[in-house]
């Protein structure tokens, strides 16, 4: 193990406890279980990027708006945009809200649990990169002023 990917691995555990909580004492974990898709190509991101992507949502105690992008009236086949939240390096962990009515958000909690299984579940150690890079889970409605209790919010990992 490179001393680099030691010295991550204690801060981690070090501030496990009061990682993805705000100042109040707030969880940023606004989502629920996540499905995972293979959607890995040549230029999949190097795993030790994205290790580090994941310690820094872990402790960056936010929540982050995930609104809905590209043409409403578009027919479902044409793709829609996604918001790059975080990235580091090689690395980024992007979003797309599937309605257009209701705005999201996904909390650092949620991003280092996803970015964590992905590596643990779907990192090459032999080409170094994660092979494994998007799917989707319910998030809340942010501040929840209408009746749905949650969306579909659509999630990737890809090379910078």
């Amino acid at each position: 193990m490179h001393i680099k990917h030691l010295v991550w691995a204690v801060l981690a555990l070090a501030h496990v406890a009061t990682a993805g909580r705000n100042k109040k004492g707030d969880k940023m974990d606004d989502c629920g279980h996540s499905t995972m898709k293979d959607t890995s190509t040549k230029d999949s991101p190097l795993t030790s990027d994205c290790d580090v992507l994941r310690v820094e949502a872990l402790h960056s105690n936010r929540r982050f708006p995930v609104n809905y992008c590209g043409d409403p009236y578009a027919p479902p086949e044409v793709p829609r945009c996604y918001h790059r939240i975080l990235s580091h390096k090689t690395c980024a962990f992007e979003a797309r809200n599937k309605f257009i009515d209701y705005p999201s958000t996904i909390g650092g909690l949620d991003i280092a649990d996803i970015v964590r299984d992905v590596t643990t579940k779907f990192g090459n150690l032999e080409l170094k990169r994660v092979s494994a890079e998007g799917g989707e889970m319910h998030c809340k409605v942010s501040g929840n002023k209408v009746a749905r209790p949650a969306i579909l919010i659509d999630w990737r990992i890809v090379h910078t």
